[in-house]
């Protein structure tokens, strides 16, 4: 009788952060509505859909996650706050060919259900954390204003690409955010 080859355990952890990883990128390049299920599964090394949908549920479930794993990666809130714009605007220019939260949140306002999970996710998660970093007067309307403009240059960097925007484009950003940082 022939020997069974030695296989190691599979990492069910190991493949749900494959699953999420390829859910954003798939999220980021087609939006919510265009991506399927058996696309993320073969983004995610060519496992099969049911699998996904085994650790996940539905592929709400899965946007989601991947919106949140996105937003507890990022180093955002470690930056410092003296040069917050700078930092910030660079930050977002170089991860326009990656998945970003920006992406998936201006790519899902055409589908109900992935509009709905990004307003929950930005009121709980983006929203709600960046004011209370921000803290002091107005800071929700400030939190508001920076996204707003993450998410538009995130966006517009991904049609027209930033490394030729107009003149001045990206320190007008730099300099509005951090005047909002400091709530001038």
């Amino acid at each position: 009788m022939a020997k069974k080859p030695n296989r190691r355990p599979r990492d069910p952890q190991l493949r749900k952060e494959h699953i999420v990883a390829a859910a954003q990128r798939v999220f980021s390049r087609r939006g919510y509505s265009q991506a399927g299920m058996r696309e993320i599964a073969d983004e995610a090394g060519g496992i099969s859909s049911s699998l996904v949908s085994h650790h996940f549920g539905s592929k709400a479930q899965l946007f989601e996650a991947a919106l949140v794993q996105l937003f507890e990666s990022s180093p955002v809130f470690s930056f410092d706050r003296i040069n917050f714009g700078e930092t910030f605007v660079s930050y977002v220019v170089e991860r326009l060919e990656g998945p970003t939260i920006g992406a998936m949140i201006a790519l899902s306002t055409g589908d109900e259900e992935a509009r709905a999970i990004t307003a929950r996710f930005s009121e709980e998660y983006s929203l709600a954390k960046l004011a209370e970093w921000l803290g002091g007067e107005n800071a929700r309307a400030r939190a508001y204003s920076i996204m707003s403009l993450s998410i538009g240059l995130g966006l517009f960097g991904r049609e027209l690409p930033l490394n030729q925007p107009p003149e001045g484009a990206l320190e007008w950003a730099a300099t509005t955010i951090q005047r909002l940082v400091d709530n001038q």
